[in-house]
């Protein structure tokens, strides 16, 4: 290609993704020294493609400045040959990356159609698809709330954009929690039917939406330290619960989430150290757990240093399901280990055999894909939790805990 010179005020800017384009004293005087080892690169129209710093580097030093031109009048060209310029030099900064990588991915779209996914732009980007993805959502909340994009990092805004969205899932609950104890206690002594909306909403004021590991690490962060004595743990049990409950379309079980098997020890292992750090002496912990991870729970249960009963407490459901009954009997019980950290609080309901008997909810009265009876929690409560004690739920679901205490 051939290099000419040009006056850099006869050059047009147009829209481009970098905002500013601050410029260095050693940039400044490389430049007044060698001049400019690269061209900048325009279009027909004089428009510049490439080379933001060195044109307004020139404009600085009124100096005329090489080019070389592009014929091109795409703008998904152009906008790859910004990308290119500035993700390898100089980085963007996060509103600008979101925004260039957002409309490159529009663009090919509006070429491709439906052919074109987020992985492919993560190919022809250079990224993973899963930060292709936070460039896209990101992008898309800074335009809904400008204010996220007045941060100086992208975490910032990540985490004040959790906290909004987490703010008003807590509303959005405890509006739903209300309307599911009305619907749940209906038809009760008009006298206990008060009492539980009143220890409903008392509830309802007591929980945080959130990462569970999050809200932990703020405990531990802050210092926190509440007096909990009994904790009732109820994690993934990393199954493929689509395909378990295959058929029951009542459940919202694309609202599930689970954790894969290869992740899952890790997850346990986190789970654990966690549990240990935020607890006092003497709590007790419930924690529930599917059959096939028996060993890596109480494993690691006893290596974050809690001392664990081998032998499970059983719930039975009274009736179960398989997905292969020409092969397996129907699975009717859950089991859950009970552990300490230290000797622990004496258990109330002393004697008490392991085995916890009621029956599943029904499929008309759920509305969480893996919802405990409240009849279950209550009695469970009532064997390890005394009265006006603080009792931790790290993994919520349906809320049947807090319906039960």
């Amino acid at each position: 290609m051939e290099v000419n010179y040009i006056d850099p005020e006869d050059i047009e800017i147009g829209d481009r993704f970098r905002k500013e384009n601050d410029l260095s004293d050693d940039f400044l005087d490389s430049i007044v020294e060698k001049g400019f080892i690269q061209p900048i690169t325009i279009n027909q129209d004089m428009m510049l493609v490439a080379g933001g710093r060195r044109l307004e580097a020139a404009k600085q030093l009124k100096i005329s400045i090489p080019y070389i031109m592009r014929q091109t009048e795409d703008e998904l060209d152009l906008r790859e040959c910004e990308f290119i310029e500035n993700a390898f030099r100089k980085d963007l900064e996060w509103q600008e990356r979101n925004a260039i990588v957002s409309r490159i991915h529009d663009l090919m779209k509006e070429k491709y159609g439906d052919k074109w996914t987020i992985r492919r732009s993560a190919e022809l980007i250079g990224r993973s698809a899963g930060g292709i993805m936070r460039c896209l959502q990101m992008h898309e909340e800074c335009e809904k709330f400008p204010v996220l994009a007045n941060l100086k990092t992208e975490d910032e805004a990540v985490k004040l954009m959790r906290k909004a969205k987490e703010k008003m899932a807590s509303k959005i609950l405890a509006e739903e929690h209300k309307e599911r104890t009305e619907a749940y206690f209906k038809g009760t002594d008009k006298k206990e039917y008060n009492l539980k909306i009143q220890s409903a909403m008392y509830a309802t004021s007591h929980f945080n939406i959130g990462d569970a590991f999050d809200g932990m690490q703020e405990m531990l962060d802050n210092k926190l330290n509440p007096p909990i004595s009994f904790v009732e743990v109820d994690p993934p049990y990393a199954i493929d619960l689509k395909e378990v409950k295959k058929g029951d379309k009542d459940r919202k079980l694309d609202k599930y989430e689970e954790i894969s098997k290869g992740k899952y020890p890790e997850f346990i292992r986190k789970l654990c150290t966690y549990l240990y750090e935020v607890t006092p002496a003497n709590t007790r912990i419930c924690f529930w757990f599917g059959i096939e991870w028996y060993n890596i729970v109480r494993n690691n249960l006893t290596a974050a240093g809690f001392k664990v009963d081998p032998i499970p407490c059983l719930w039975t459901k009274r009736a179960g399901q398989t997905n292969a009954p020409d092969l397996y009997l129907a699975r009717a019980w859950e089991p859950f280990f009970i552990a300490s950290k230290g000797e622990g609080i004496p258990i109330r309901n002393r004697g008490r055999i392991n085995v916890f008997d009621f029956p599943v909810v029904p499929a008309s009265r759920k509305y969480h894909p893996t919802q405990r009876p409240i009849e279950l929690m209550q009695e469970i409560l009532r064997t390890f939790a005394w009265e006006g004690c603080i009792i931790m739920v790290p993994f919520l679901g349906s809320g049947a805990t807090l319906l039960a205490a």
